[in-house]
């Protein structure tokens, strides 16, 4: 069920993987000029601060590259209030913000992103923002990573908790343990609560392997916690579509998906979405999911696997598919 990607094609897809709407990152670009407040400490017990990463999570340490907002909870609505962030790099007030109706933790239509700061621990704080005074009503902590040193956390996560499946050299498939390590890993990062335990991965596998197989990670991850923000970090279309089906339990998710030129060039737009029905059909045992396939060996595939039925399996054509169905219809 993963994405058969080469090396030069996933290079081209790490590229495009660090931009992402909206407006430019520290250093990138200027930030608007200071408010020019005179703040005040003026802490509030009913009022809190947090920090959201690009998929809408909760986060208190972020890749430094990211994008990362602040949000806010427990100001009156049309409150004005802006944030500071204090550590590396010093960031005061430069933009306000209204507080709106507080039905859950949301950033505000418009709330400033950040990203690129320097690796290290910063404070943010909420700013109440009245007239030309502003008072620290709420603040909290964000540690930013570089990719080395997540990754080298993370590997020592994977290393403690999975042991039993690590090789002495990196993996170049994903047969055998190498497979199990995988499995351990996602399920220690869904366990954590912490998608970051993905990147661990890069120091066990290959490099032609980890490259897809951290997104493969972090799109389980999101299927096993419903959050579907995370689906569009999966490598291929068809990973997308089959993430925001099992998130959603809609099989029509599959039927939605659409590809660029470099993905439809490795696979057809309809062999990724009957790809994508297949792996749903099978994951739900649901065999009137099968049926949707197109393509009468995925179909039948398919089938066969949700049926335990040798005699679907018998019906692929080609030889390798139908070889692979009966094996597991047997186990």
């Amino acid at each position: 069920m993963r994405a058969n990607t080469n090396p030069g094609f996933l290079s081209f897809i790490l590229l495009f993987s660090i931009f992402f709407s909206g407006c430019c990152g520290f250093g990138e670009q200027a930030p608007p000029a200071s408010l020019n407040l005179t703040v005040y400490e003026a802490l509030d017990p009913n009022v809190e601060v947090f920090v959201m990463d690009n998929s809408g999570q909760i986060v208190t340490k972020i890749q430094s590259g990211d994008y990362f907002y602040p949000v806010q909870k427990g100001l009156a609505q049309g409150t004005e209030y802006g944030f500071t962030i204090r550590g590396a790099n010093f960031m005061p007030v430069n933009e306000r913000f209204v507080a709106g109706p507080q039905y859950s933790i949301k950033r505000e239509l418009g709330v400033q992103q950040y990203h690129n700061y320097p690796t290290g621990n910063y404070t943010i704080e909420l700013i109440e923002i009245q007239g030309e005074r502003g008072f620290v009503r709420a603040r909290t902590n964000l540690t930013l990573y570089d990719q080395g040193s997540l990754t080298q956390e993370a590997s020592a996560q994977i290393r403690e908790n999975c042991s039993e499946f690590v090789s002495d050299a990196q993996y170049e498939t994903r047969d055998g343990n190498a497979s199990m390590l995988y499995d351990c890993a996602r399920d220690l990062a869904v366990s954590m609560r912490d998608p970051n335990v993905c990147y661990g991965l890069n120091s066990f596998f290959a490099s032609n392997q980890s490259m897809f197989l951290v997104s493969d990670c972090r799109t389980d991850y999101a299927v096993a916690t419903g959050n579907t923000a995370m689906c569009s970090e999966s490598s291929m279309p068809k990973g997308v579509g089959f993430c925001k089906a099992m998130v959603t339990s809609n099989p029509n998710e599959c039927m939605l998906i659409t590809c660029d030129f470099l993905s439809c060039a490795m696979e057809s737009l309809e062999t990724q979405q009957d790809l994508c029905l297949q792996w749903y059909g099978i994951a739900k045992m649901n065999d009137t999911v099968c049926q949707m396939v197109r393509n009468e060996d995925y179909r039948n595939m398919c089938s066969g696997l949700v049926l335990r039925s040798e005699s679907s399996c018998q019906l692929i054509l080609d030889a390798e598919l139908r070889e692979g169905c009966l094996a597991q219809v047997r186990r």
